[in-house]
Formats: C-alpha cells, structure tokens, sequence
C-alpha cells in the first residue's frame, strides 16, 4: 500500500536453489517468500563479487608470489560490484524489471591462470598459481582465525566453482543499463 519496491541481492544463480549450499538455499527461500508476497521486486543475482577476488589475489602474490587456485581449470564469471550497483540503481528507480530475476556476470570467465598472468602483467612482479582443494581453502580461513561457518561457505562455493557451474556469462548488465559490464 505504502509503494515498496524491493530489489533483493541474491547469490550465484547456479546454487540458489531449495539443495543448495547453506548460504544459498537461505537466498532461495527469501525469493520464494518474495514471489508469494505480492509485493514489486526484483532479484539481483551476481555470480562472483571481482573486488573482493581479486583484492585476495593481488595480496598473495604481492607478499608471496603465489595465487592458490582452489578451482582447477573452471572459469569464473566475476562481476565488477560498480556494474551491481548500476544495475541496482537502475531497477530501484524503475518498474520495468519487476517480478524478473536478473543473473549479473563479467564480460568472460576467465580462469584462476589467467587471472594470474594478468595480475603479473599489470603489477610486473611473478606470480605463481597454485592448485589447492577447496577444502585446503576452508582450513586456511580456519588458521586465520575466520568461522567455522565463514570456512565451509567457502568450501561450498569453491566446490561449485570448480565444477564449472559459475562460468556462464549474461547479457543482463547490458539489458538494464545499456552497457556492456566492465
């Protein structure tokens, strides 16, 4: 009655689903209850925040020369968060895109390789990448002190990611903005 719009953030669309991993099977039930509510709304899934990646990346292979890759040869289509935040923008400001689910991705699903080189190319130092497990990757969070919960999250999407289920890419950033994503 009030006029609320709600544009509610998800996670990666490939694991947002009732037998998904934890943190994602909770998005899925706050869309459904969304859907059912009556109430305008969009839903925003990115697939992998770039900053936040890359941000890592850029740390370990300045203070050790290594990136470790805990999903193998599987691309990964990040999102620029400047793009997710157009893109919310956009859809608060305008009914045009409620009731529809928008899946945000980068431009290309580059691998954890390719993202190494880059990283060595743009900061000019050597970069080595590392296979690990996404289970290594759960335990080094533990060492450093994160949560029990924050680690097997990350085992969750790491595991997702390396079975090549967040490579695909979409055309939603340009759909709404009229742009490619960045």
């Amino acid at each position: 009655e009030a006029g609320v719009r709600v544009v509610k953030l998800s996670g990666t669309s490939a694991a947002i689903r009732p037998d998904g991993p934890d943190a994602c099977r909770q998005h899925w039930e706050v869309e459904e209850q969304l859907r059912g509510c009556g109430l305008p709304h969009v839903v925003l899934r990115p697939n992998a925040f770039m900053q936040p990646l890359l941000r890592a990346m850029i740390a370990g292979a300045r203070e050790t020369g290594t990136i470790f890759n805990p999903i193998g040869d599987a691309g990964l289509s990040m999102i620029d968060c400047a793009d997710i935040g157009d893109v919310a923008a956009e859809v608060l400001t305008s009914p045009s895109f409620d009731g529809q689910t928008l899946t945000l991705t980068g431009p290309s699903a580059p691998t954890y390789a390719e993202l190494g080189n880059l990283i060595s190319r743009h900061w000019k130092i050597p970069v080595q990448v590392v296979d690990t497990t996404p289970q290594q990757a759960g335990e080094a969070v533990l060492a450093r002190g994160g949560s029990p919960w924050s680690a097997e999250h990350l085992v969750e999407m790491f595991t997702l990611f390396r079975d090549h289920q967040s490579e695909y890419v979409t055309e939603d950033v340009r759909r709404v903005i009229g742009r490619p994503a960045r």
